[in-house]
């Protein structure tokens, strides 16, 4: 009997394996957690700070671009401007532009292109002005960029000077473009409003292709801007995809647009962000054994402690020992129960409320501050509204735990408004999924109960219905607040969805205390237990009916207020 005695005391106080590997589970998951809020929060900053700054080169870039065509412009209005006295005079003068150019007199326009011919017509039509423009694709593999001038000799139009600057040779020229220097294996393009490479390093290729189909003219508006994007790029022949940091800014001349690109190679930019956190991982999961480690030799410790203390008792009781045990397994079971409960919902309601005296300090402060409060009225008073809420709450958590039950005051108010109250809340912690279809009765009904209690039952209700749809393609949310047309004074309150619904097995179960069809680190299971016992405890009622695939349904109902305002305890 000595030996069985010692067996049970040591199997009650050994933690096991699986204890254990709980532990560890959730410690690794702790760590993750915190590694992943870092990494996002890090990842972000880093990503904003390098867009700003490419942002910043493609706009200096494009600026530099723009100032180049009008240096151009000008050279060529100041050469050309005047009246020339013979052909040998303009000669001369075409010389001193260096770049590919054309004369065509009026009977040559003829025989050009129809967008040349539209070009060279418009110049002799506005002898005065620089015709800055298009740009066309030559047969050299390069694209060049037209500026036509109507010349005059001996006092009349003779003809048009057509110049052909090569993109490729001003790309070069341009220390700015040519010279950049972009980390992560970056590069500095110009696309025109179709969006074809006219400037690159390799002359105008086709290299870097958007992964989709883009229409670039868009990008003339909005900018500077940047944006992360899937690109192939053509390395050797070969067709690679990537995604990429890619910042635009366009130059606008004449009809002409030019959209500088600078892009980054995403996965370099990232890549000493990701090191960083598989290493900070890899140490956190160390420190995680070595504290598994010590807990198990504490654990050690105290079974071998309290093995002693069970055979110095077991030796003064061995004859009775055997009826005994079963007898106090049993209340002691109950006993462990209810005192973790209580000390639960003391834990629960002393942390709550610790954070929640900030919260209700500040929405306070704001309530009282005149300038905030006329800037944002509906908001203050939501903030403080709901702060107070939460406040109570927590208190009547407390009582509930110190005494078992907590004395509850009850007052006459709206509940109506406190649904509408409530309904604002929801509707900005929708997710985007999810629409909210309301339907709250015009005329206000008055409730006998405390405080609050009405928007935690319909916040409770919500959050479980919204927790069902969230893998949901287009979730809805239906809330219905009145008075029963078959039973007058008796309130209802339907919170329903289109959520993956209860499985018939588990709906007995869901007002259970710590029940929950949740995953851990998403639910407690006492949601729908504290608003089963805020209906009981105000005379009313809850029931629930749901189909799997199809949805859930909850009905609640409440007695009306009847009578002057009183308060009862």
């Amino acid at each position: 009997m000595k030996e069985k005695i010692r067996k049970i005391s040591a199997q009650k106080s050994k933690l096991g394996p699986s204890g254990y590997l709980m532990i560890a589970a959730l410690g690794i998951l702790f760590i993750v957690l915190i590694g992943y809020f870092s990494y996002s929060t890090v990842l972000r900053a880093l990503v904003q700070s390098e867009a700003d700054s490419i942002k910043s080169i493609a706009s200096a870039n494009a600026l530099s671009l723009k100032a180049g065509f009008e240096d151009k412009e000008t050279l060529i209005e100041s050469l050309y401007g005047d009246d020339f006295p013979d052909m040998a005079a303009l000669e001369q003068a075409m010389d001193k532009v260096f770049c590919d150019k054309d004369f065509y007199r009026e009977h040559d326009y003829r025989y050009l292109p129809e967008e040349k011919r539209e070009v060279c017509q418009r110049a002799a039509e506005n002898p005065g002005e620089v015709i800055s423009g298009p740009t066309y694709y030559q047969n050299g593999g390069y694209y060049v960029f037209y500026m036509t001038k109507a010349i005059s000799i001996d006092g009349r139009i003779a003809g048009v000077l057509q110049f052909e600057w090569n993109l490729d040779r001003i790309f070069r020229e341009s220390g700015m473009l040519s010279n950049l220097e972009i980390n992560n294996n970056g590069y500095c393009i110009v696309r025109n409003k179709e969006g074809k490479i006219i400037m690159s390093r390799e002359g105008g290729k086709e290299d870097i292709r958007p992964e989709t189909d883009t229409d670039f003219a868009y990008l003339t508006k909005d900018l500077p801007r940047a944006e992360r994007t899937w690109s192939y790029t053509v390395e050797k022949g070969v067709p690679m995809r990537r995604e990429e940091l890619v910042a635009y800014a366009s130059a606008a001349f004449e009809d002409e647009v030019f959209t500088v690109c600078v892009g980054e190679d995403y996965a370099m930019l990232v890549k000493p962000l990701e090191r960083l956190l598989l290493y900070l991982t890899l140490l956190g999961g160390a420190l995680l054994v070595w504290l598994l480690g010590a807990l198990w030799f504490y654990m050690q410790g105290k079974k071998q402690e309290e093995a002693l203390k069970l055979e110095l008792l077991h030796e003064k009781e061995m004859n009775e020992v055997g009826k005994t045990l079963e007898k106090q397994e049993a209340l002691m079971q109950i006993y462990n129960r209810d005192k973790e409960l209580t000390s639960l919902w003391g834990a629960l309601a002393h942390e709550f409320n610790n954070q929640m005296t900030p919260i209700l300090l500040y929405a306070e402060l704001f309530k009282n501050n005149k300038s905030v409060a006329a800037l944002l009225p509906e908001e203050t008073e939501e903030l403080y509204q709901s702060a107070a809420q939460c406040s109570q709450l927590s208190r009547q958590m407390l009582e509930f735990s110190r005494a078992g039950r907590a004395e509850r005051k009850k007052t006459r108010f709206n509940a109506s408004a406190e649904v509408r109250l409530s309904l604002r809340m929801i509707q900005r912690i929708l997710p985007q999924n999810i629409r909210l279809e309301a339907s709250v009765s015009k005329k206000d009904y008055y409730m006998l109960g405390q405080t609050g209690m009405l928007g935690q039952i319909l916040l409770n209700l919500s959050n479980n219905a919204i927790h069902a749809m969230k893998d949901q393609e287009q979730g809805i949310l239906q809330i219905a607040f009145g008075e029963k047309r078959e039973e007058p004074g008796v309130l209802c309150l339907v919170v329903a969805d289109n959520g993956k619904g209860i499985p018939k097995e588990l709906r007995r179960h869901i007002f259970e205390p710590f029940f929950t069809t949740k995953p851990e680190t998403e639910g407690t299971g006492i949601g729908l237990t504290v608003v089963a016992r805020l209906l009981q405890e105000n005379g009313g009622s809850i029931s629930a009916s749901s189909e799997e695939g199809k949805g859930s349904r909850f009905v609640a109902e409440l007695p009306a207020a009847q009578g002057p305002e009183k308060e009862t305890e």
